[in-house]
């Protein structure tokens, strides 16, 4: 049994590890990251692995809402950028009535 948990453990650190790591690469191709960011790659790596290490230590069920919240939080963020710079002026709105 414990050779069993111990290899659930290690699999699960490989996993996480990995996933966070490609995650970093992820982010650092992005062109729209923040020049400070670049050259921070074991930095953001290890704040990946703290926030996934924090999530499983909440449960999986509470996991699901962050989940959905991180997703929610970066459909956002992604959508911003994009549609500030559709347009270069605020569309103008009609008048009031009586004006």
């Amino acid at each position: 049994m414990l050779i069993l948990l111990g290899f659930v453990a290690t699999s699960w650190i490989i996993t996480i590890t990995l996933s966070s790591a490609d995650a970093t690469v992820h982010m650092l191709e992005n062109p729209y990251i923040p020049e400070f960011m670049h050259g921070q790659a074991v930095l953001i790596t290890v704040v990946l692995l703290l926030i996934v290490g924090g999530v499983f230590l909440l449960g999986f069920s509470e996991a699901v809402v962050v989940a959905v919240f991180l997703v929610l939080n970066a459909a956002t963020t992604t959508a911003s950028p994009a549609s500030s710079r559709s347009s270069t002026t605020q569309p103008q709105w009609p008048p009031g009535p009586g004006t």
